[in-house]
């Protein structure tokens, strides 16, 4: 067979690399890869001679180093240039492939209803530091140092670490198109508004952290669809309203804290349905009303430290407090609780505050000299 003159690898998209040759290919001379980074593949050109010829490289032909660096997503290039051109972080360069940037993750998957059924080249993982203290520098006056809803774009982001940024303005809608993401940290930014609805949408979600902001309204209802969430931090906000009773569908989850807000209402029955849950700290917002018993059962085993200070909670300490053998600290202060720590004769330790202890009767003084701090443990 001749030689195959005229063959371009420019315009071609493969999958995979097929070292045998096609019939027809064999002693082909190196093919043309000018020009390869700056174009995207979609088709190989042939000869009149060759109508139908479609030449697959070997890993060892000079085009290969390019065919296998599949190009970022269109879409996904769009999001990061608006992202970049807004923030302009250190490490980020407009005139480089994104994936290279700093804190950018990039991986080739398959994201449901997104293109294809085929593998696209995403981006993953998202993690900058000091956006607004860097970008003030190079905007006007009339710049607000925001999130954009272009992130609702990144369809294929699993992680995305934006904490302590000094972030303004709401949190977009778009955050609920995100269906792959496991990890989201706005935390310790200047963000308000209220949680948007489509949180909900992130059935993926494990760590879902948005503490200290100053965001305002009620925790949507929508936030009980997070069949996967571990943990929930939603502390140090201005959040009002009812604790909703949806959290109590979140079954995986190990650690709740809501504390240092502005809640009311009674505390949900329904939270007894966390069974690994690890950390509960409700201290300092307005509940009222007893102490679900709920929370005191074997059920609740996993349970290490409980914190429901500061509010205007009643009635008595549930008995039920001797079932939780992990529970390490208690923190009950500030309440209009009344009768006595109950007695137990379990061997499980516990932590009481000034508070707590007066609440102890002299014949529990064995059990009470265990709640003063040996077995403390601040988690």
């Amino acid at each position: 067979h001749s030689p195959v003159r005229g063959v371009l690898c420019t315009e071609y998209i493969i999958d995979s690399l097929d070292p045998a040759p096609l019939p027809g290919s064999s002693a082909l001379q190196p093919l043309d890869c000018q020009g390869l980074r700056s174009r995207t593949p979609s088709r190989v050109s042939s000869t009149p001679d060759t109508p139908q010829l479609m030449s697959l490289p070997t890993p060892s032909s000079p085009c290969s180093q390019y065919l296998v660096q599949q190009q970022l997503a269109e879409s996904d290039q769009k999001a990061m240039l608006k992202l970049y051109r807004h923030w302009v972080p250190t490490g980020w360069f407009e005139e480089t492939d994104p994936c290279t940037w700093e804190g950018v993750v990039c991986h080739k998957k398959t994201v449901e209803g997104y293109f294809s059924s085929k593998e696209h080249l995403l981006v993953t993982s998202i993690s900058v530091n000091n956006v607004c203290e860097h970008a003030v520098i190079v905007h006007d006056e009339t710049w607000t140092c925001d999130l954009l809803p272009e992130i609702g774009q990144l369809k294929g982001l699993e992680f995305l670490y934006l904490n302590g940024n000094g972030f303004q303005g709401t949190i977009p809608d778009e955050i609920g198109n995100l269906m792959d993401l496991k990890s989201l940290y706005l935390n310790s930014n200047q963000l308000w508004g209220e949680i948007p609805y489509t949180i909900g949408k992130l059935k993926q979600l494990e760590k879902l952290h948005l503490n200290a902001n100053t965001i305002t309204g009620e925790i949507p209802q929508s936030i009980g669809k997070l069949s996967n969430l571990h943990q929930l931090e939603l502390q140090n906000n201005d959040l009002e309203g009812p604790i909703p009773d949806s959290i109590g569908e979140l079954k995986e989850l190990v650690q709740l804290d809501l504390n240092n807000n502005q809640l009311e209402g009674s505390i949900p029955a329904s939270l007894s349905g966390l069974t690994h849950l690890h950390r509960l700290n409700l201290q300092s917002n307005m509940l009222e009303g007893h102490i679900p018993e709920g929370i005191f059962t074997t059920d609740m085993n996993q349970l290490s430290k409980i914190d429901l200070g500061d509010n205007h909670l009643t009635g008595f300490v549930p008995l039920g407090l001797c079932k939780l053998d992990h529970l390490a600290v208690l923190i009950l202060h500030g309440n209009q609780l009344e009768g006595t720590v109950p007695h137990c004769d379990g061997s499980a330790g516990l932590h009481a505050d000034a508070e707590n202890r007066r609440l102890c009767e002299k014949e529990l003084v064995n059990f009470c000299g265990r709640l003063t701090g040996a077995n403390h443990q601040e988690l």
